[in-house]
């Protein structure tokens, strides 16, 4: 059995499902075995939520996004320059000191759009996209908000609350000021200052 044609059996149960809420032919498609817990959406509805993601969250835009299977990233970051060396490789000094990691986790994002029964019942209404679209749009909503202010308890720690990034002085008590932003631009290295994005209230 092609790849293709199992996904387009899974799209028809996956409909099956939402509409008439039948189970047994989604159920057996599966590749969750862990089946009370959900279904996996297609992966039409998958790209759909990806998408819309990737065009209307902010950080999605600015940052880098990288796919992983478990529920942490451990990235490794040079702490100082001598990660690196000129030389013929026959005096490469010691870089053990250089790097330090720094584990990411992970947090779950759950959505529950609303559907009515007229909807469920419109043979015209491609439900499955529908239901994508929603989603995405709850995602993107609870994205945008916890990578700006998030508490950090059970989801992620946004940039204002996040005690770990470096403050920069305005240089006045409540307002922006052009010594102010100098001074935040220039306190970066020049490996981050060169694609560096500046993020306002739109009131300011």
């Amino acid at each position: 059995e092609n790849k293709g044609n199992r996904s387009m059996q899974y799209k028809k149960a996956f409909q099956d499902y939402l509409k008439k809420g039948l189970e047994n032919n989604i159920a057996a498609l599966s590749q969750n075995s862990q089946v009370e817990q959900g279904y996996q959406v297609s992966q039409d509805s998958s790209t759909v939520i990806e998408n819309f993601l990737q065009e209307n969250s902010i950080f999605r835009q600015i940052s880098s996004v990288i796919k992983i299977a478990g529920h942490s990233f451990d990235a490794v970051q040079m702490k100082t320059s001598i990660a690196g060396a000129w030389g013929d490789g026959s005096n490469v000094a010691s870089v053990s000191d250089a790097f330090q990691k720094k584990i990411i986790s992970t947090y779950d994002l759950t959505a529950q759009p609303k559907v009515t029964q007229k909807l469920l019942d419109d043979s015209e209404i491609d439900l499955e996209s529908w239901i994508a679209n929603k989603v995405a749009e709850i995602f993107v909503t609870h994205e945008n908000e916890a990578f700006v202010k998030g508490n950090g308890v059970n989801a992620p720690s946004g940039i204002v609350n996040n005690t770990s990034i470096e403050r920069v002085k305005s240089g006045d008590a409540s307002d922006v000021t052009i010594d102010g932003l100098m001074n935040l631009y220039y306190s970066l290295d020049d490996v981050y200052s060169n694609n560096a994005s500046f993020l306002m209230n739109k009131q300011t």
